[in-house]
């Protein structure tokens, strides 16, 4: 029903056109080459402006309430003025007749404008709704990672302290070389980090966990002793969207000893600097609108990290920048230090 009313639009205003250009008194004579003509130029032009746009994967996203509305407003105006002109105008005294019909063409065109406008309204919202499920999923989940972190450092630094007394009750080596990887293993987990900046500790001491998971290297430097101006959850927003990209990035690749994460964060004059790198196996990477596009489906929430990510560092008026070359993806942040 929808596409048979956008189609009866477009045929209603090709032949407005015609009746405009051509101003035929007795009616349009059937297969007129003109209006042939006319027609096809006119539906061309449409599909390519507004047709071509209105679909997404194949089907049109509307409900039965908007397709209704659509299909009563096209037939009140294309019915409706069409009779208006037959029956108070005469073609061939009055101008008003025409006038009448380049008002119905006109009309016509504003109500196919408004259905990829409503389309456009119903992406944006869709992707508004997909950003705050994710920042309130990231609010969450900070939440409780922080307590994990907190729970399992709490926990190492108890087992290194109950372990400290064996190396002074033993002298065998074995037992010696016991101790050491038991140390050894219990420091893998013992993830704490220290930047000054206790949300950036919490976050990155359980993406380390994650990384030592899968055999990643998470390398740090950072200062986070000026970012206080950053809420939590819009920095947790910023680096956990971020760090998780590179890490799915880096698990398809094969070489294990390029399995590595490189982050910075520091200060530059009035200016906060974050940089995150990694090896990625794809040579080159298809960009849309200064992001990368997502290979997975967007319906299911894929795609929008980067765009959060973008959009909570223009609340700070900052930029991202993003290049893709030579295998390695680096991720670029500038953000004003706020006094």
């Amino acid at each position: 029903m929808y596409s048979v009313t956008c189609a009866y639009a477009v045929q209603h205003i090709s032949y407005c056109v015609y009746l405009i250009l051509f101003r035929p008194v007795h009616g349009i004579p059937v297969y007129a080459p003109a209006y042939i003509v006319c027609a096809v130029c006119i539906a061309l032009l449409l599909y390519w402006f507004i047709g071509r746009k209105l679909p997404e994967n194949g089907h049109y996203d509307v409900d039965i309430r908007f397709s209704m509305m659509s299909f009563f407003l096209i037939i009140m105006l294309a019915l409706g003025l069409s009779i208006a002109a037959d029956t108070m105008f005469n073609a061939e005294e009055n101008n008003l007749y025409y006038l009448c019909k380049a008002y119905d063409l006109i009309c016509c065109l504003f109500v196919l404008w408004e259905q990829m406008d409503y389309k456009n309204k119903l992406n944006k919202q869709r992707e508004q709704d997909l950003e705050k499920q994710v920042r309130l999923k990231q609010k969450e989940l900070f939440r409780l990672r922080q307590d994990d972190v907190e729970r399992i450092n709490l926990i190492c630094h108890d087992l290194k302290k109950q372990l400290e007394p064996l190396k002074l009750f033993s002298d065998e080596e074995q037992q010696k070389a016991y101790y050491d990887q038991v140390c050894k293993t219990i420091q893998s987990y013992d993830s704490q980090v220290e930047t000054g900046s206790k949300v950036l500790d919490t976050l990155l001491s359980q993406k380390r966990l994650v990384c030592m998971k899968n055999n990643i290297e998470l390398t740090c430097v950072a200062d986070g002793k000026k970012m206080d101006f950053i809420s939590a959850v819009d920095l947790y927003t910023i680096l956990g969207n971020v760090i998780d990209n590179a890490i799915e990035s880096v698990l398809m690749v094969s070489d294990e000893e390029k399995k590595v994460i490189s982050t910075s964060i520091w200060t530059k004059g009035n200016l906060l600097l974050i940089q995150i790198q990694n090896y990625m196996e794809n040579e080159k990477i298809n960009f849309s609108e200064g992001l990368p596009v997502t290979t997975k489906n967007a319906h299911d929430g894929h795609g929008y990290g980067l765009k959060s990510v973008r959009k909570c560092v223009e609340k700070y008026n900052g930029s991202m920048d993003i290049t893709a070359e030579n295998h390695m993806f680096s991720l670029t942040i500038i953000i004003p230090v706020a006094k």
